[in-house]
């Protein structure tokens, strides 16, 4: 029986890490985050297109599956993997890929199911919708980044599966990276996405680099985050200045990048300022990340999306 790597998720994200597995050979199942489509899901990128028919439950033989990614919204999360994961094998790599603060809502799960081979990660590629069930990588710069769920230990559970060292081994570096520990490395993703995000969402910027005109309001929200980080995790492994320039310099190089949150906003859907500036909900002390996530959580909303 061949192993096979299931997508849950059938957005921007799922449809390119699908993209990616497929250009290095492996044989990935995509599906919804709440259930079947009717509609294939197209990427386009790597100078490849891409085309995938979204499965039902009842055509997924789950006992192939060894590895399962979760690419979905952070509010879709936990609900995700509670719904699948009680298909899948014991020995199958359960790998969310989320935007956020999403680490309790994984990390609780995993303390009621034991026993498995929980992961975390982070999407640092962009891609966008084109039209619907239609997407397209907008940047070669970029990947999946994931790792044990837990600390780093000697443990055979925090080293990569047999599927996930041949992913790794096949893609040479290039999109998906293995890291251990893997909370440095998300800690700074959820800096950086918190600041860029919650600025571009609240003033409805379409591009990132739009954001390069509220300089003064990003130092400041910069300044909240880093203190708020030290409060949830301790102190950063960078100061607070480099922090901000590196910021800068991501943004300067995403600058034509279409921030994803702002198009939620503008299309009234559900953002996940819940797990950015929205961690700071309850802290006296960030009264700027507060009044941003009010801001955004405050704007209509009228659908829902589809990743």
């Amino acid at each position: 029986m061949d192993s096979q790597i299931l997508i849950v998720g059938a957005g921007a994200i799922g449809a390119g890490i699908a993209a990616r597995l497929q250009l290095l050979g492996f044989s990935s199942l995509i599906m919804g985050r709440k259930g079947p489509s009717d509609l294939p899901v197209r990427f386009s990128g790597w100078n490849s297109q891409f085309l995938f028919e979204p499965k039902k439950l009842d055509e997924i033989d789950f006992k192939a599956i060894s590895l399962a990614f979760f690419a979905t919204k952070a509010f879709d999360l936990e609900g995700a993997v509670r719904r699948i994961v009680k298909y899948l094998p014991n020995e199958c790599s359960i790998v969310p890929i989320s935007n956020g603060y999403t680490e309790p809502q994984i990390k609780g799960v995993a303390k009621e199911i034991p026993g498995r081979l929980w992961r975390n990660g982070f999407c640092s590629f962009a891609s966008s919708q084109t039209s619907e069930a239609s997407y397209e990588l907008r940047s070669t710069k970029g990947g999946v980044v994931f790792g044990p769920l837990g600390v780093k230990s000697m443990d055979a559970k925090h080293h990569p599966s047999p599927m996930e060292q041949n992913i790794l081994s096949r893609d040479g570096g290039e999109f998906f990276t293995w890291a251990d520990p893997i909370a440095p490395s998300q800690h700074l993703k959820w800096f950086y996405n918190t600041v860029i995000n919650t600025v571009c969402a609240s003033f409805k910027l379409s591009n990132n680099g739009l954001a390069l005109e509220k300089i003064p309001l990003m130092r400041e929200l910069s300044s909240e985050a880093f203190k708020l980080g030290i409060e949830i995790w301790g102190p950063w492994s960078v100061t607070e200045e480099k922090i901000f320039e590196n910021l800068i310099a991501l943004i300067t190089s995403s600058a034509a990048n279409e921030n994803s949150m702002a198009r939620d906003v503008r299309l009234q859907k559900r953002t996940e300022s819940e797990w950015l500036a929205g961690v700071a909900k309850g802290r006296s002390s960030y009264p700027l990340l507060n009044q941003y996530h009010n801001q955004i959580m405050n704007f209509p909303k009228s659908g829902q999306s589809r990743d």
